[in-house]
């Protein structure tokens, strides 16, 4: 073949170009790997110190969280008495405390000072040493930013000038709280760890790390570190904004020419550009080699090729043998290059089992048709129970329903929309040119539950009814984006599954929807409304028939910062639903224990009833958690009554009998509250001997005679089990007096007295306001 012989002609002439050209750019290429070696030399160690400056912080944020939390510190900053010996000697546990840690801190050559403030009495105690009139909030770093975020956690000050030394200095600052507990925190900080570090120690230290003057650290605010960064190419500069994570930026300049102007390097470079000329010569040969055998076995490569089209497109393909084999090739290649254009297109937009357009051709289209302002629906069906058919009948069977589903749906829906697979049981079917929703109701009707009206028959072993949800949204009456549009008829979709609905199409309402996200609104502020102390208690009297006050029922009450007030039933099921029942309900009986002791009511005490979550009292270490507390304040157990729920004890969990058993050893009594509201059988009365029986002000709702006679008829049969009986929501003198006619040992309701805060009760029990 005469091409050929050119072409061997044409690549020597390219070979010897190919190795001059080669050769004659060595130098430059090798300054450039230089240069890039000597950068990725920078990056290797901003890593690496970045990381080792990273990991001192937050082994200083550690210690000095330890210190805020140490039991030691707290008791020391909360004693009242400044000369007591007590004191003195928590003083010197306090410096061994702080010796400890600095030994820990060694290691650390920058940190210079740990700090013990008091907020309190405005003062620093430094280096075994108190110094007066310290007052933290005169510290140029003590912001409102810094505030907002010191509430709850360590935090890092602004660069600012030493109290004591005058030298540049930044703090890691960790606020000190009282606690309840090892892991609940009351009230506002006490005080606060600080540990001092000297900027200039710490940016020695991160310098003198690095290959002698290559290295050049500073620390930036946020309006100073870009217009002191200077543009030059010798520098590799990287900024660092994690570390502090205060607004402030450290600044790791190196110097790449430090590294690079010696004279090792130039040896090297030297040597190197001998090697290059070398291997510059030897790769021309051996492509002038490489190339004329490739030629060989043309031929080979357009039968291989026509293989791979025939395997992509599944058909044949013929090549016009009279070509020259370039030609050949490129006819073979234009048609490869169309072929996988196809299969990715294919790839990304298709979904590979049901051949359906998947969510990125569902995206795509759904944002063009917004694009173009057009009004359209997207109507999410989502199967019931294929769940089931996986389980039962394996994966195999269960694509397969999948791809019998999606072909019936795909031709049901044809004509209006384009149906698409959103992710494995799910499929959205986007309905163009919506005009209302009885024209999409009634073609829904019409065709797709028309479709799946009888049983469809997945393969030679499983017939079935398909049963599926759906829900709808429209643009733009229902949203203005494609991530709205989702959401809102994934919603819609997941009231009709919840609810068992089959089949039936379920339009977007507005009006549960902001139900639903205010829901989680209020469960979202209610996370941290014990943290931000937004609970309080009201206290509400039970009187005998004497008008005197023998109990009281303490009930908690949540005034929201940002969202007011919300009653109690509005929030107490979610309390219980996600577990913060448990450390609300230990708040609770801790703020009765404090204030117990005032409760009294001409001289006698008052038994106070505090509302017990079945969550609670079901845990295997809710006595022993009771007991603490109570001993803590040295409350007399006989002084409190826990009321419980029948769902509680129908629930008959080993913990809860054993748990209430072990506390009436104690003292504390249980009371049955809201009796007739559920199962109401004596059965649990007999079975967990409880002291008290709350019933229900249901009963009084028609003050009939019907319902009297049934209140002491449960009297009578909770005088027979031993238990005294309080009659809730007694709001008349008439009821109040029956009460008393019928023989009830106590009442409770507005008749008396409304829910009342603490000085209110407190001023009712001293008879300020009776």
């Amino acid at each position: 073949m005469k091409f050929l012989k050119k072409a061997y002609v044409k690549l020597i002439i390219i070979s010897f170009a190919l190795t001059i050209s080669f050769g004659f750019l060595c130098n430059q290429m090798l300054k450039y790997v230089l240069d890039f070696n000597m950068k990725l030399v920078c990056d290797v160690y901003y890593e690496q110190v970045s990381l080792n400056v990273e990991s001192d912080f937050k082994l200083l944020k550690s210690a000095s969280e330890y210190l805020a939390s140490n039991n030691t510190i707290i008791e020391y900053l909360t004693e009242k008495d400044v000369e007591s010996k007590e004191r003195i000697l928590k003083r010197d546990k306090v410096l061994n405390e702080l010796k400890d840690i600095e030994k820990i801190l060694d290691t650390i050559s920058f940190v210079e000072a740990i700090n013990i403030v008091s907020f309190r009495d405005d003062y620093l105690f430094s280096r075994g040493s108190r110094q007066e009139n310290f007052k933290i909030e005169e510290r140029p770093w003590f912001n409102e930013n810094f505030k907002q975020n010191f509430k709850n956690n360590s935090q890092i000050t602004l660069k600012h000038i030493d109290y004591s030394t005058g030298k540049v200095t930044i703090s890691v600052v960790s606020p000190i709280y009282k606690k309840i507990n090892d892991t609940q925190k009351i009230g506002l900080p006490i005080g606060a760890v600080i540990l001092d570090i000297y900027t200039e120690n710490l940016l020695s230290y991160i310098e003198n790390s690095f290959y002698e003057n290559a290295l050049d650290a500073e620390i930036y605010d946020s309006n100073s570190f870009q217009k002191d960064l200077q543009d030059d190419k010798n520098l590799v500069t990287y900024v660092n904004k994690n570390i502090l994570n205060n607004g402030e930026y450290f600044v790791f300049k190196f110097d790449k020419s430090a590294l690079i102007n010696n004279e090792m390097t130039e040896n090297y470079l030297t040597k190197m550009n001998y090697v290059f000329w070398a291997i510059s010569f030897i790769i021309s040969i051996l492509l002038f080699t490489s190339i004329k055998i490739t030629f060989r076995f043309t031929l080979k490569s357009i039968d291989k090729l026509k293989s791979i089209l025939e395997k992509l497109d599944n058909k044949n393909y013929s090549i016009n043998q009279k070509q020259t084999e370039f030609k050949q090739l490129e006819t073979l290649a234009d048609a490869l290059n169309k072929s996988f254009d196809d299969k990715i297109r294919e790839l990304i937009y298709y979904d590979e089992l049901t051949k359906l357009p998947n969510r990125k051709f569902l995206e795509y289209t759904c944002k063009e048709l917004i694009e173009k302002n057009e009004c359209f629906a997207l109507v999410f069906i989502d199967l019931n129970k294929f769940k089931y058919i996986n389980d039962i009948f394996g994966h195999i069977v269960g694509d397969e329903f999948l791809i019998k589903f999606s072909r019936i749906l795909q031709e049901a829906t044809k004509e209006k929309g384009i149906l698409t697979r959103y992710s494995g049981d799910e499929f959205i079917l986007i309905y163009k040119n919506f005009k209302n929703e009885e024209e999409l109701f009634e073609f829904y009707k019409s065709k797709i539950i028309r479709a799946f009206s009888t049983p469809i028959k997945i393969n030679q072993e499983l017939t079935t009814e398909i049963s599926f949800s759906s829900g709808v949204a429209v643009y733009p009456k229902d949203a203005k984006t494609f991530e709205e549009l989702i959401n809102k008829s994934d919603f819609m979709m997941y009231i009709n599954k919840k609810n068992l609905i089959d089949k039936k199409i379920a339009f977007f309402n507005e009006a549960m929807y902001a139900e639903i996200l205010n829901t989680e609104k209020l469960k979202g502020e209610l996370k941290y409304a014990l943290e931000n102390d937004e609970f309080y208690l009201n206290y509400q009297p039970i009187i005998d028939k004497n008008l005197n006050i023998k109990k009281a029922e303490v009930l908690i009450r949540w005034d929201s910062q940002n969202i007011g007030f919300v009653p109690p039933d509005k929030f107490i099921k979610y309390l219980e639903e996600t577990r913060q029942i448990i450390p609300v309900g230990y708040w609770i009986l801790e703020n009765v224990c404090k204030n117990i002791k005032d409760f009294k009511f001409n001289g006698e005490k008052i038994s106070i009833s505090i509302n017990i979550s079945g969550i609670q009292i079901m845990l295997k270490d809710f006595v022993e958690n009771v007991k603490n507390i109570v001993e803590k304040y040295n409350v007399d157990y006989s002084s409190l009554c826990f009321e419980i729920t029948e769902t509680i004890l129908l629930d008959n969990k080993f913990f809860v009998a054993q748990n209430i058993k072990e506390l009436q050893k104690l003292g504390v009594k249980f009371a049955l509250d809201d009796f007739g509201t559920g199962y109401s059988s004596f059965n649990y009365l007999r079975n967990y001997d409880l002291d008290i029986l709350k019933i229900d002000k249901s009963f009084l709702r028609d003050s009939s005679d019907l319902d009297f006679n049934i209140i002491e008829q449960i009297k009578g049969l909770s005088h027979l089990l031993n238990m005294e009986v309080v009659m809730e929501g007694v709001e008349t003198q008439h009821q109040f007096d029956v009460m008393n006619k019928i023989g009830i040992d106590y009442v409770q309701g507005y008749f008396f007295s409304k829910p009342l805060s603490l000085q209110e009760f407190k001023n009712i029990l001293n008879n300020k306001n009776f």
